[in-house]
């Protein structure tokens, strides 16, 4: 009778604790998770011829002749990019054993030109980037048609040059995932000549160069800016068109005391010689000072004051300043179009370096 009892009660005792537990209530809430929007960046760019030195020669090339072709890339989307000139391939229209006409990117332009194995052309990379979005840059390629080479079957027939820019995210190593070892960092601190050694061989570095001297620098020179009315002064002649203005002489200037080598004048400032320093223009005239403060924090401050009689030419790049380390100056007059400050303001505070080419558009009032 006991144990009946006891089952009893624990029958009970167990159905009061399942209906305990069916009444039961949390205290509970729901919300809506955020939406997640991502949306993909763009890559896109554009290409425009912008200069062609000897235009006017292309329809009746001479043995010898040199022409200088500028492209300007510009970055067109939301991502920052790395860009190449794939496959510049140059063709005759009739067959020849040999083809008597070399390229090179102008000296000094941070580009670096690959034979391309499968297209039998040139690739060149641009070294100076990434390129951000709205960025431009430039790219002048010198052609030269040599003189002893070029012989009579050469007379009356034509060759094309072609090819086609690329460019690919900078980010997450995408360069060397689509380009492989074509994508070459080791390029990007070696000379002008080693570089195009490495990436084509003995015929065209001995060509172009001759103990580390660009053996054709003064084709290169007259690219933008040397009295052909083009406009587009990139520091490698007097003035925006070289004719002068109604405003007064038109002049290319240099700020420095060092005077830099090549064919070329140009001056640069070096940090070891007197704080304020010259800015000479057409070669010989003292127009003014330039003085680079001490570094701070990795900077220092460049003052350019211009004499009494002298300004600036209009324009939103006539000051563009690149600075070198000590062991890093150019054999040769670098072009100005590819400095990395370009404005228009007299004070400027640029990144700490040894020496400072400083290349300013001026006139006389």
């Amino acid at each position: 009778m006991k144990a009946k009892i006891y089952l009893s009660i624990l029958i009970i005792l167990f159905v009061f604790a399942a209906s305990l537990g069916a009444t039961m209530a949390w205290f509970t809430d729901e919300a809506v998770a955020p939406e997640n929007v991502f949306t993909a960046g763009t890559v896109q760019i554009s290409a425009d011829e912008t200069f062609v030195l000897n235009a006017e020669k292309m329809g009746n090339v001479n043995p010898g002749d040199c022409f200088v072709k500028c492209f300007e890339i510009e970055n067109e989307g939301s991502k920052a990019v790395e860009i190449r000139l794939k496959n510049f391939i140059g063709q005759w229209n009739f067959d020849n054993p040999s083809n008597p006409v070399y390229l090179v990117p102008v000296p000094g332009s941070d580009w670096v030109m690959k034979y391309n194995d499968e297209g039998n052309g040139f690739d060149f990379y641009y070294t100076g980037g990434p390129i951000q979005a709205g960025e431009t840059v430039e790219l002048c390629v010198l052609v030269l048609f040599d003189g002893n080479e070029m012989t009579n079957e050469f007379q009356g027939n034509i060759f094309t040059l072609n090819g086609g820019f690329e460019a690919v995210q900078a980010s997450n190593e995408a360069p060397s995932e689509l380009w492989g070892d074509d994508w070459n960092a080791d390029w990007f601190a070696m000379s002008e000549e080693d570089a195009l050694l490495a990436g084509t061989d003995s015929t065209y570095a001995s060509y172009f160069y001759e103990g580390g001297i660009f053996k054709f620098e003064a084709c290169a020179e007259e690219t933008n800016g040397n009295g052909n009315g083009n406009g587009n002064d990139n520091g490698n002649g007097n003035g925006e068109n070289g004719n002068g203005s109604e405003n007064g002489s038109e002049e290319t200037a240099w700020g420095g005391d060092t005077e830099g080598d090549g064919a070329a004048w140009w001056y640069y400032y070096n940090t070891d010689g007197d704080e304020t320093q010259t800015v000479w223009a057409g070669q010989t005239m003292d127009i003014g000072t330039v003085n680079v403060s001490e570094p701070e924090n990795g900077e220092v401050t460049i003052t350019i004051i211009l004499n009494s009689g002298w300004t600036l030419q209009a324009g939103s790049e006539t000051v563009k300043i690149q600075g070198y380390a000590e062991n890093a100056v150019p054999s040769f007059r670098p072009a100005a179009g590819n400095f990395d400050y370009k404005g228009n303001q007299l004070i400027v505070t640029v990144p700490e370096y040894d020496i400072y080419a400083i290349h300013l558009d001026v006139q006389s009032n």
